[in-house]
């Protein structure tokens, strides 16, 4: 195990303890894990299904369905522009 996968599962066990570990707030719990990395790792949707126990298909349909999670990386600053009459 390398030293980057233990530093992601440290502090994985460590955003998931703040919610005690509770299913429920799934959705919080993969804010705070793109709040720290800037995105979704592979590696950590797979360590959140296996500590929450849930299926991995569930975390990543989660992780998949809401338009502010991204499963790439990103650069350092994010620019969104908006050609609708609504912006």
């Amino acid at each position: 195990m390398s030293a980057e996968t233990i530093q992601l599962n440290d502090k994985l066990k460590q955003i998931l303890s703040s919610y005690q570990y509770d299913k429920s707030f799934l959705v919080s719990i993969l804010q705070d894990v793109q709040a720290e990395f800037r995105y979704l790792p592979e590696e950590a949707l797979e360590e959140v299904s296996r500590l929450l126990e849930l299926p991995l298909s569930q975390v990543y349909s989660v992780a998949t369905f809401f338009r502010d999670f991204t499963l790439k990386q990103v650069g350092r600053l994010l620019i969104l522009s908006c050609m609708d009459t609504a912006c």
